[in-house]
């Protein structure tokens, strides 16, 4: 099976219902493996692991979010590294990028678009930047991922 890691800078706290909290920086690293495996673990900054949890479908990491784990809120500041997993897939069939080329049939699309973004989605003048939007297709039911990179390759919303 082919997978990744994508670790994340965050803050996290233990105080679910007060108002006031006290944040410490911690680690997140998201490990994605296979159809139903998308497992986020929670570590503080000595890599002691102090939450898990398997992520749903629709929910997606991003930077500037947070997220609730069983006993800790996190917030996401940014993504620090992304590793392959070891393949251990045998004929390596489990999870490949498309790279398909426009062509005259229109049920086809492209793997990667240039795009331009903004995270300023509430206000009137929005700053726009370049990016790429790829698609993947992984597993035997050709389930899709879409990812969106900064212009210099960062990582900034990965959607499976």
């Amino acid at each position: 099976m082919l997978g990744f890691i994508l670790e994340w800078q965050v803050l996290y706290t233990t105080q679910l219902t007060q108002k006031a909290k006290k944040y410490h920086d911690g680690i997140l690293k998201v490990l994605i493996y296979g159809l139903p495996g998308r497992q986020a673990i929670l570590y503080d900054e000595t890599r002691t692991q102090l939450d898990s949890k398997f992520l749903k479908k629709e929910e997606t990491i991003t930077a500037g979010e947070s997220m609730k784990f069983d006993g800790h809120i996190v917030g996401i500041i940014e993504l620090r590294d992304h590793k392959p997993l070891k393949d251990t897939n045998v004929d390596g069939r489990n999870c490949y990028k498309q790279n398909i080329m426009p062509s005259k049939n229109h049920n086809e699309h492209l793997a990667e678009w240039n795009v331009m973004y903004t995270t300023q989605v509430t206000q009137k003048a929005k700053k726009f930047h370049d990016g790429v939007l790829k698609l993947a297709s992984c597993g035997s039911q050709g389930r899709e991922e879409a990812t969106l990179l900064a212009e210099d390759g960062k990582i900034l919303i990965l959607n499976l």
